[in-house]
């Protein structure tokens, strides 16, 4: 049971309610958390979702990639943070290092990118581990969350139960691929998050290439190596630094590169002087949205809108 220990030091320093960062901190300044409400609503199916999901995402066939040592070792959970690794992994190859990549299974169908990434999989081994370390910590889980906002229970609990999927995960392809660098794109979804504590309770160095804009309320900065867009980003991240549990952590100090944007920008060889790109998420207030569009319009400014993935 030695990767029950191991994953017991690291919820002591980095619990449920901090790796699912978003939910746990932020939930009163991310209204859409709040105001959309989920299909799956209430304690017991928010649990019959957690256990959908181990089924859901179970693969019965072992990967024997993951059997492979690698010095390198990325992780991409959404297709903005493949579009900031890409070039990364390619120069990586190029110069010959050995580079493990693993995404979510819906970002790789259909997507030329795929013969780079091995598809995120629990084996049934680590869905029992998962299981267990719910009946463990669930009902500690449950109170702490009740305390803080009782939405986190009924709308966010299988948010909270996911942790653990991760945290199994990485524990076991971690322990198997032996990296040296874990590479990320995001420090603030719950497996960015999760892969990067048990990097930092296995010893393995942390890599963190900014993939978009940030902002005061993300979690403090801590890998061993950031690469930033920029002042600005490195200035926000300082006004993070409140934002880490209060606990003896086992997470390094940043040193930090300003090295600029990480995705590859395709430039038009055609002059659109008169076009205006407007890039929205639901971080926005979508009234002033349409306002600032209308306005454009109303000088005669085209527009070209570009909604988040997400």
């Amino acid at each position: 049971m030695s990767w029950f220990k191991d994953i017991k030091k690291i919820l002591e320093q980095e619990p449920e309610h901090w790796l699912a960062y978003l939910h746990g901190q932020q939930l009163d300044n991310l209204p859409h958390l709040l105001k959309e409400k989920p299909r799956y609503r209430g304690f017991i199916l928010q649990v019959a979702k957690y256990g959908a999901t181990l089924l859901r995402g179970m693969q019965v066939k072992p990967r024997p990639e993951l059997k492979c040592s690698a010095k390198f070792f990325v992780f991409s959970g959404t297709a903005n943070q493949m579009d900031s690794l890409d070039q990364t992994i390619d120069s990586l190859k190029q110069r010959g290092e050995t580079v493990i990549a693993i995404a979510n299974k819906g970002l790789l169908k259909n997507n030329d990118r795929a013969q780079n990434y091995i598809p995120f999989a629990l084996n049934a081994v680590d869905s029992l581990r998962s299981i267990i370390l719910l009946f463990a910590r669930g009902v500690g889980l449950y109170k702490t969350l009740k305390a803080k906002n009782p939405v986190s229970i009924d709308w966010h609990f299988s948010t909270f139960c996911s942790v653990y999927n991760y945290l199994v995960y990485f524990h076991r392809v971690l322990g198997q691929v032996k990296p040296e660098f874990v590479i990320t794109s995001n420090d603030h979804n719950v497996p960015n998050r999760c892969m990067l504590a048990v990097a930092h309770h296995l010893g393995i160095k942390t890599v963190y290439l900014q993939h978009a804009s940030v902002s005061p309320i993300f979690p403090a900065l801590r890998v061993n190596y950031a690469f930033l867009d920029g002042q600005c980003a490195l200035d926000i991240y300082r006004q993070c630094e409140p934002n880490q549990p209060n606990t003896d952590r086992h997470a390094p100090l940043p040193k930090v590169i300003l090295s600029g944007q990480k995705k590859h920008i395709k430039r038009s060889e055609k002059s659109q002087s008169t076009i205006v790109g407007v890039a929205l998420n639901v971080l926005d207030d979508a009234e002033a949205g349409i306002a600032f569009i209308n306005a454009l319009q109303d000088e005669e400014q085209g527009v070209r809108l570009r909604w988040h993935p997400g």
